[in-house]
């Protein structure tokens, strides 16, 4: 087999799954601390994933934010309490005196106010909003469906993990598949190497016949290595996404045996499901709905303010009680208090237009997603149908090749045909067994690809 042949199949079969690993975030989850070597199925791979995922456990946290915004909005519709303390120290200027002048008589001086030097003041404030323009509602909503879309793109976040781990999973799958072809070809041109020389030594080959099936065998020994080495980081590429330390080794259990002759799928009720179970969609939908919030909380601008409030006050002195005395006393006051901005040169209605306008996006991004799942999902069953089609045409070959192989080797050995088109036969029967592997692979991946665009795969 030529050597360019092999490395561009092998770069074509292999780097999908390094670089599915190349993009995965860091977060700060505690890493399991399994055996250096791991031996495990998809679906453990997919479990483990979803427990130690560092990106999903970000995405986690984007939900549990969302979810507190939206106790905090709730929490501003109830009353508040409020606690202040103050000591003040007064300068000492002249107390408040009167002055009475009778004749015959010394002027007396009566001191009405004496000088206090230091207050002392203790208040509680309980403020409870009456109405608020439906402003307190209205954002109370938005925050709500912003924390249900949050939740939605956590799902969409784990489906999209769920579709990369078997990705990865089948990427290391079909490396390590491969590098089993290569060692098996190794061994095949080995022998022919062997065979080649003894018949040389017995004068019914060349030296170049010789010397051909060694470059061969020295070619492949290379691929072998460059297969060894993609193993290697697809197992990586997979423990990267897993939350594992890149050191470990994943063997996989599970084994592509897909024969293509599961049910079909019908067209319309793939797209019908799809629109009706994609996470994205419904995120969507949901932040819709929490810009025409902003539309009412934008428009409740207009309307005035009114709250309810009310003091107890403990401070010494207090000013309330005449005479003032340097003591404590008590006091307190309810009021309801009404604002309303009667011209703000036209800031609300720009503030309402913005609202507004956002609404108008959200509806061309939910009518653009829609045409792309609808395109995502048929062209996923396209690539089905083509993956069915490639396994079996896949399993015609090689046993076609198998048997070319072995009349061939037959024949040279009784030197009926020549050393190169051994060769040949070689290449073909490897060849064949690498497009099996790799259309048994697309095969599982195009049914992983289905299931994530029709929102199956979320559990």
């Amino acid at each position: 087999m030529k050597r360019p042949i092999l490395s561009r199949a092998l770069a074509t079969l292999l780097a999908l799954p390094v670089l599915a690993s190349a993009t995965a975030p860091s977060a700060s989850l505690p890493p399991p601390a399994p055996e250096d070597r791991l031996e495990l199925t998809v679906e453990q791979c997919v479990d483990l994933g979803l427990t130690y995922s560092r990106s999903l456990y970000a995405s986690l946290m984007d939900v549990l934010i969302a979810r507190a915004r939206a106790r905090e909005v709730a929490a501003k519709k109830l009353p508040t309490l409020a606690f202040t303390a103050s000591t003040t120290r007064l300068s000492d200027i002249p107390p408040f005196e009167l002055t009475v002048e009778l004749p015959s008589m010394p002027p007396m001086k009566f001191v009405l106010a004496g000088t206090i030097l230091n207050s002392t003041t203790f208040k509680m404030t309980a403020q409870q909003p009456l109405f608020t323009g439906f402003a307190l509602e209205s954002a109370s909503r938005a925050a709500r469906l912003s924390a249900q879309a949050a939740k939605l793109t956590h799902d969409r976040d784990r489906a999209e993990l769920v579709y990369g781990i078997r990705q990865a999973y089948w990427g290391l799958v079909q490396a390590r598949e491969l590098g089993r072809l290569i060692d098996e070809n190794v061994g095949l041109v080995a022998a022919h190497l062997g065979d080649v020389q003894r018949l040389f030594e017995q004068g019914l080959a060349k030296n170049h016949d010789v010397m051909k099936v060694r470059v061969q065998l020295s070619q492949m020994k290379l691929t072998q290595l460059e297969a060894g080495n993609r193993v290697k980081l697809s197992s990586m590429g997979l423990c990267s996404l897993l939350g594992l330390s890149l050191d470990r080794e994943v063997i996989p259990l599970s084994t592509a045996t897909a024969d293509g002759n599961d049910p079909p799928v019908a067209e319309d009720a793939a797209v019908a499901r799809a629109l009706a179970d994609r996470p994205e969609l419904k995120a969507l939908s949901s932040r819709q709905q929490a810009a025409k919030e902003g539309v009412r909380l934008a428009r409740s601008a207009y309307l005035p303010q009114v709250a309810l409030v009310g003091n107890y006050t403990v401070a010494n002195p207090n000013t309330r009680y005449q005479p003032v005395e340097t003591r404590f006393r008590d006091d307190w006051d309810i009021s309801v208090g009404l604002s309303w901005t009667l011209w703000n040169s036209r800031a609300t209605a720009f503030q309402v237009q913005q609202a507004k306008l956002q609404v108008q996006q959200a509806e061309a991004a939910r009518g653009q997603l829609v045409d792309a799942i609808t395109l995502e999902v048929r062209q996923n069953l396209f690539d089905l149908l083509q993956a069915r089609e490639k396994i079996k045409l896949a399993g015609e070959s090689v046993q076609q090749a198998e048997e070319n192989h072995r009349i061939t080797r037959e024949r040279f050995k009784a030197g009926l045909t020549t050393n190169s088109e051994l060769l040949d036969a070689e290449v073909f029967l490897l060849q064949t067994k690498v497009s099996r592997t790799q259309a048994q692979i697309e095969y599982v991946l195009a049914v992983a690809r289905l299931d994530k665009s029709m929102g199956k795969n979320r559990e």
